[in-house]
């Protein structure tokens, strides 16, 4: 019973800290929506998931456990948001400091709504990060060498994973580390059935959605 409690306060500090990340910056990113509330033009809508914002702790606390692990330095490297929904994690990489913050989002209406977030935010916080957000299908996707890490707080299901995977295996050209950070990690067990993914580590959670796993894809070079 104790330990239920304490996962409700926990979960309500969470909350809390993200309520005043947008009342801070004039934006809105924590509502979740179903995917049934929103208009999708692509056939990946099946293998989607409704919105929900990850938790901005959770996802500081991964990317600086990763930046000590790896001694990286974010103002040098590119990030990628996959599923970019309202915006939130592309808002926090720009915060800590990547040179260029991409993602993918295949909802109009969250696309728009990131936008306006994005417009808000950079009226009040001064940065010199690139924004560079898209709308498309995840699932035809295919990764710039530039990018360094991938954010997914488990956008879609296995099948569109599986494809990603495959895909980043195939298109990337870049001997350069390539870092994926998979919040609520139901299926990292696909990271075992591709080639050249090394999982880094994990931070556990009660609650599954809060758990994360960080994998490092390294391109061999092959010589004849």
């Amino acid at each position: 019973m104790q330990s239920f409690f304490l996962n409700k306060i926990e979960s309500f500090f969470y909350f809390i800290f993200d309520i005043y990340f947008d009342f801070k910056y004039g934006i809105e990113t924590t509502f979740s929506m179903e995917l049934s509330q929103l208009d999708i033009p692509f056939s990946s809508k099946q293998n989607g998931r409704k919105y929900q914002p990850s938790r901005s702790i959770l996802f500081k606390n991964a990317l600086r456990k990763l930046q000590l692990k790896e001694k990286l330095d974010f103002k040098e490297m590119v990030f990628f948001d996959v599923g970019t929904g309202k915006g939130r994690i592309a808002l926090w990489a720009a915060k800590l400091g990547f040179k260029k913050v991409m993602g993918i989002e295949f909802s109009p209406y969250l696309y728009q709504k990131c936008q306006k977030n994005i417009e808000q935010f950079s009226k009040k916080y001064e940065s010199n990060t690139i924004f560079e957000i898209y709308l498309g299908d995840a699932g035809e996707l295919i990764f710039p060498d530039e990018v360094d890490i991938i954010y997914l707080f488990n956008p879609f299901d296995s099948k569109i994973l599986s494809k990603m995977l495959t895909g980043i295996g195939e298109n990337r050209k870049s001997l350069l580390p390539l870092y994926i950070i998979y919040m609520n990690p139901l299926r990292e067990y696909l990271f075992d059935h591709h080639k050249n993914y090394l999982k880094l580590f994990s931070i556990e959670h009660k609650n599954h959605n809060n758990s994360v796993s960080v994998f490092l894809y390294q391109r061999k070079l092959v010589l004849n």
